[in-house]
């Protein structure tokens, strides 16, 4: 990620954690409508977001008049668009655009940031559109104008910017106020950079011009944000002591000064210093700055606005490099150290891991609150007496190291594989073990790589349990079926996974004498009219017979056959169909899970329980089953699905579908919160396919529901494999003494010593997520 990235995209961050901005001078004297927006302007000027959408959300009830309501219409879209909310910055901004109320000047501007908002989603010919529209409407507004221009420059392919570019810089020349004149040399200079070669000379010239006008105020974001700019263009030169001092005089500058307090400038600052230190080979000096800006974003995390592009966290892909870069000189600086020298930066290195992987599942669940109002455990705080060993592998682009946690102590392990090949090598194995295919020599591949460094120290520290925190297609590998060239892992080792050490409370179980609410779901009901469209339009019309891809009994995927010519049908079009009863009899066929209905009535004989089965399993049964007992293990056979965010997993009642954040609203009852729940189990979901962010879904419900644990697999399992598995497992957790892991080992074993359930497919699907005691 570079540092211009990082730049631009902290243009959006917000300053200042998140606090209740009062705007009433006294209790007689309640601020009017022209001062809430004045202040709100002055907040996102400053990039204070948060606080801006504050006042102007209070400012909503006092917008009478159709000028005012579309001047606050305005104000939210642009502040809404700078937070990363786009959705609503596209609603607010269409409104203020075409009302006639406002005076083409107004109107302009709103045309120019709707048009940004099309341009960054990738819709050129629609913000075209409006560029010109918000041209024709800034009229003789010189600045206006010249800002609009430049949008529409940064439209046409990079072959064709330098001469219009070059026309802008002669007209910015032509403008009366230094202000401006340097806000837009320093937009028309990053542009040029842009370029590369092309555009170099002309980019430091409109970049000295930027920082000479703005260094009439000394004090002012502009001077910054043209002095690192400077920087980057002498480090794209190689210029690297010239790059540096500009760095430190910006830094030094924001430290003096009343800027203090502008981290988001800060920020992009301390990581170009730290590439610029690391260029040097000066690796403390470079790891100190990394340390630095990571402090820098903890302070703003809760106030970093955060937008999705195919599911991933704009959180995730800015800032992961960073924590990696940090961690990869932590790991580098412990390595020549003696062992307990090393302890310090190691933990150091741990703990910055650590971080990052709790942004990203605050991230995917959409609640950054969910994780901080947790109950959480120091990273350290693995009791040696457990025999338990935590591994990260942290895959860096040019090796794995593999991080081990045994007691107290902490070792280093470096591995001579890339991340690309650790990658595809990850995806290749899960895609072959979902379809059932021999992978014996990716899994003898995979355990060389992840393993095999350091099974002398699990051995010689006695190991019984090893829990693996993975990032990136590593997720997708069932750890228990990696194969040492003569057993697999499982076959030495209970094992579970976790997103995160920090989100969990390790404590051994509150109690044994388990007890369980049984829900399952072998017919549904009329939950198959709310699932997704693209679910189900497949199995609508035509002979259903061709339509099935899947034998029923033998497997619990949730099979997506494809129907053209239903998949775009409109939304009113859709709910009529679905309201058809041979539409809903066909669905209910087609998912259907006879084996349910044998897995929990062998359940029933293992544990004491509540059973809610097919239709008594309703949304409301459930919630009241929940609200009225306490339930130490909650265990769910229906249908689920796990995507790539929160909002895309639900699990199927008979009557409806339960989404993530209904399902926390259902579990987190006093009753529970007294009581954490011990163990969520959710025996028929499955994973979206080669998504490596999809099995947080299954992290994402248990950290929802306040559960210690939870049990599901990675891929669609057999129903055979599912009802023996099940059967086992229970009957080992209430044997004293056993963990979650050692049960969840115990009844993989059994499948795996059984003649026709050996392969992986039908065994290791099955995870542990959490807490395994």
């Amino acid at each position: 990620m570079s540092t211009l990235t990082i730049a631009r995209r902290l243009l959006l961050l917000m300053l200042c954690l998140m606090a209740c901005a009062s705007y009433a001078a006294d209790a007689d004297a309640p601020p009017s409508f022209a001062q809430l927006l004045a202040e709100a302007k002055q907040y996102r000027e400053q990039h204070q977001y948060h606080q801006a959408l504050a006042g102007l959300q209070a400012a909503e009830g006092l917008a009478q008049t159709p000028v005012e309501q579309a001047e606050l219409a305005g104000a939210l879209g642009q502040t809404y668009y700078f937070n990363g909310q786009l959705a609503q910055a596209e609603h607010y901004l269409k409104q203020a655009s075409k009302a006639p109320t406002l005076d083409a000047r107004q109107r302009a501007r709103y045309h120019n940031t709707l048009a940004s908002l099309y341009a960054g989603q990738g819709n050129p010919a629609q913000a075209g559109q409006l560029y010109q529209t918000a041209l024709t409407l800034a009229g003789n507004d010189r600045i206006l104008a010249l800002e609009i221009r430049f949008n529409q420059i940064r439209l046409q392919p990079n072959s064709g910017q330098y001469p219009l570019l070059q026309t802008l810089l002669t007209d910015i020349a032509q403008l009366p106020a230094a202000a401006e004149q340097a806000r837009l040399y320093l937009y028309a200079g990053e542009q040029l950079r842009k370029l590369g070669t092309e555009g170099n000379a002309l980019a430091f010239e409109a970049l000295a011009k930027s920082h000479d006008l703005a260094a009439k105020q000394p004090d002012s974001r502009l001077y910054i944000e043209s002095t690192a700019a400077l920087a980057r263009l002498y480090q794209d030169q190689q210029r690297i002591d010239e790059a540096l001092q500009l760095a430190q005089t910006a830094i030094s500058q924001l430290q003096s000064g009343q800027n203090g307090a502008q981290l988001d400038l800060l920020l992009p600052l301390e990581q170009q210093q730290a590439t610029l230190f690391a260029a040097k080979q000066q690796w403390r000096p470079a790891r100190e700055a990394l340390q630095r800006a990571v402090r820098h974003i903890q302070a703003i995390r809760q106030d970093i606005p955060v937008t999705y592009q195919d599911g991933r966290s704009s959180f995730r892909e800015t800032f992961a490099p960073l924590y990696l870069n940090l961690a990869d000189l932590l790991l580098r600086e412990a390595k020549p150290l003696p062992t307990d020298a090393a302890q310090p930066l190691l933990k150091q290195a741990r703990d910055v891991l650590e971080l990052l992987k709790q942004s990203e599942l605050e991230d995917f669940l959409g609640n950054r609150c969910l994780l901080s109002g947790a109950q959480q455990t120091d990273a350290s705080a693995i009791d040696s007496s457990t025999a338990t060993a935590v591994l990260y592998p942290v895959m860096l682009p040019d090796r794995l190291e593999l991080l081990l946690e045994t007691g107290d102590r902490l070792s280093i392990h470096t591995v001579a594989v890339t991340a690309n090949t650790l990658e595809s090598t990850a995806k290749a194995f899960a895609s072959g073990l979902r379809g059932n295919q021999s992978e014996t020599v990716r899994a003898q591949q995979l355990y060389h790589w992840l393993v095999a460094p350091v099974a002398e120290r699990l051995q010689h520290a006695n190991i019984h349990t090893l829990i693996t925190i993975p990032d990136g297609a590593l997720r997708l590998v069932p750890m228990a079926v990696l194969h040492d060239g003569q057993h697999y892992l499982v076959e030495r080792y209970a094992t579970a996974t976790t997103p995160a050490l920090s989100v969990l409370h390790v404590q051994a179980a509150h109690q044994r004498r388990w007890s369980m609410l049984l829900a399952g779901l072998s017919i549904p009901g009329s939950s198959v009219s709310k699932l997704p469209w693209e679910m189900v339009s497949g199995y609508v019309g035509g002979d259903l017979a061709e339509r099935m891809l899947r034998s029923p009994g033998k497997t619990r995927a949730i099979i997506l056959p494809d129907n053209a010519r239903l998949k775009h049908l409109d939304k009113a079009s859709q709910q009529k169909l679905l309201a058809d009863p041979s539409v809903q009899q066909q669905l209910q066929q087609a998912f259907s899970l006879p084996g349910v209905k044998t897995e929990v009535e062998q359940i029933e004989q293992q544990l004491d329980n509540t059973t809610l089965l097919d239709d008594r399993f309703t949304v409301a049964a459930f919630r009241q089953q929940v609200a009225q007992q306490n339930y130490p293990i909650i265990h769910i056979a229906s249908h689920g699905k796990f995507g790539n965010k929160a909002e895309n997993t639900f699990i199927m009642a008979y009557d409806d579908v339960i989404r993530a954040h209904e399902l926390q609203d259902i579990l987190k009852t006093s009753v529970q919160r007294q009581q954490p729940i011990e163990l969520l189990t959710l025996s028929a979901c499955q994973t979206a396919q080669g998504d490596d962010r999809a099995p947080l879904g299954i992290s994402g419900l248990a950290l929802q529901a306040r559960a210690q644990s939870a049990l599901g697999s990675l891929w669609p399992i057999n129903d055979t494999a599912a009802q023996m598995l099940m059967a086992t497992f229970y009957r080992h957790l209430g044997e004293p003494g056993t963990t979650k892991a050692e049960a969840l080992r115990q009844a993989q074993l059994e499948l795996l010593h059984s003649p026709n359930l050996r392969e992986p497919y039908f065994w290791s699907p099955f995870i542990l997520v959490g807490n395994w005691l």
